[in-house]
């Protein structure tokens, strides 16, 4: 992880500076913010068992190493909206 990040999981929240670690168990609602200010922030996600990848795969457009993506558009939200229920994940 590099950066400064706000985590919430669950009724938890968690400050994460960078090599912070935080662990969501299945289930359980969360959700994420960069506190860096004006700087990237950078995290790594391990799901387990495997599959929720293939998610991100359907919905999303590659991006490029070293290059900040844009922020999530309408069209994002719609997509993931389509596929949420095949790969049992559910937003708000």
């Amino acid at each position: 992880m590099d950066g400064h990040l706000t985590i919430e999981a669950g009724d938890d929240q968690y400050e994460v500076e960078p090599g912070g670690v935080v662990y969501v168990p299945k289930g359980v609602r969360h959700s994420f913010r960069n506190s860096s200010g004006t700087k990237p922030a950078r995290m790594y996600f391990l799901y387990t068992p495997g599959g929720m990848d293939g998610m991100f795969q359907e919905i999303g457009t590659p991006g490029l190493r070293g290059i900040v993506g844009p922020p999530l558009t309408e069209a994002d939200v719609t997509a993931m909206a389509a596929v949420a229920g095949k790969y049992n994940y559910t937003f708000d």
